[in-house]
């Protein structure tokens, strides 16, 4: 195995970067979309604008039910893996797994803005294959960190 380039472990800090922000964004805007008035102090409801109802208003609650249920685990996994693909590359192995890592994390972040669009929407099959696509993104990412910890060498890293 070989460390990767500059150029690649600089492309896929910059790609983590992009597509966190971008899954946050999509956050908060579907937070905003489902704030209700009814449920805040007084104050607060004459502030919030009128709750999307109806279908729409039910798919956005169910949309962040399901961003509160994935997210936090998902993330996780991609920060960790992230973390042993660090240590991975110190050891200077790793290099078709960082390239490896930055195609996935872009694939995961793609697949759950368009499963939001897909829910949204009511577009099936395609809500479906688009929130598997970020669960094998995921599960692969979670290998992926398996794979590079077995070419950690911490005394190389911490001599």
């Amino acid at each position: 195995m070989t460390a990767p380039s500059s150029d690649s472990w600089n492309l896929l800090v910059i790609v983590y970067s992009v597509c966190f922000f971008i899954l946050y964004l999509k956050y908060v805007v579907v937070i905003f979309a489902t704030a209700d008035g009814a449920n805040h102090p007084k104050e607060d409801g004459e502030q919030l604008p009128k709750l999307i109802e109806g279908e729409h208003g039910l798919r956005l609650k169910r949309l962040l039910a399901n961003d509160v249920e994935n997210l936090p685990m998902q993330s996780a996994i991609f920060w960790g893996a992230l973390l042993i693909q660090i240590w991975a590359n110190a050891s200077g192995n790793g290099k078709l797994e960082t390239t490896a890592l930055t195609v996935l994390v872009i694939v995961y972040t793609i697949s759950r803005v368009a499963y939001s669009i897909c829910y949204y929407f009511a577009l099936q099959p395609f809500r479906s294959i688009v929130f598997m696509t970020a669960l094998f993104a995921t599960l692969a990412a979670a290998v992926l960190t398996i794979i590079n910890a077995s070419q950690i060498d911490f005394g190389q890293i911490f001599p």
